[in-house]
């Protein structure tokens, strides 16, 4: 009987300490330390994993519905009225969006390689590509500390920052201190930064030229 008692601990013991084994969830305060953290190290993909991902998602649907309608107008000719198109990442199966071509992220060509790009990867690379985020740069200096974090309920956390006086461009006038809050959400048991337009800004922002019409309706 003490045999099969010792046997059943070391059992228990050897399932706790497993590799896969449960461990304790990071706080929202650790989460957002650790996701400012990966941004000051560029480690962007550890950065978008931290995020949110119904927000990651958003983004790049986002993007990419842009994206179309640019597409569209190069195709047509004409310029939509409505400034918020109608486009799924469903859209990105139809030949006239999948082999458009449009550029957004270094490496990537058409709508349809955006499209197939998992939403964590894609924030990952439009995070690489704003690394130089007047924001982002802010919120990761030296300047900036962080205060602790406020619990609005079970799934919804701010962590408090107050950023020194003349830290960049953005100084009080007066000479006060600025403050930052980074919301977190619980999902699926873990906590993600939530997205801003300040923190993930549009990546079609970054590119003021496009691929000539040519090169789009020959992809057609």
């Amino acid at each position: 009987m003490r045999r099969m008692r010792v046997a059943r601990a070391l059992l228990m013991a050897a399932a706790l300490f497993a590799p896969g084994a449960a461990r304790a969830q990071a706080s929202p305060l650790q989460t957002a330390e650790a996701f400012l953290d990966a941004l000051r190290a560029g480690r962007w993909e550890a950065a978008a994993a931290l995020l949110d991902p119904r927000d990651a998602a958003q983004y790049q649907e986002s993007e990419l519905s842009f994206a179309a309608a640019e597409a569209d107008r190069r195709r047509t000719g004409e310029l939509r009225a409505d400034t918020t198109p109608v486009w799924t990442m469903a859209s990105a199966r139809l030949p006239v969006y999948d082999t458009a071509a449009v550029e957004l992220l270094p490496g990537y060509r058409t709508i349809g390689e955006h499209a197939a790009l998992p939403p964590a990867r894609f924030v990952a690379l439009a995070l690489q590509a704003w690394s130089d985020n007047p924001y982002v740069e802010l919120l990761t200096g030296p300047a900036n500390r962080i205060l602790g974090e406020v619990m609005e309920d079970d799934s919804t956390a701010h962590v408090l920052m107050r950023r020194e006086p003349g830290a960049g461009d953005v100084g009080d006038p007066d000479g006060l201190d600025e403050m930052d809050v980074l919301s977190l959400r619980r999902v699926d048991g873990h906590w993600h930064v939530v997205s801003t337009w300040n923190l993930l800004r549009p990546v079609r922002a970054l590119h003021v030229r496009q691929v000539p019409t040519d090169d789009v309706d020959s992809a057609q």
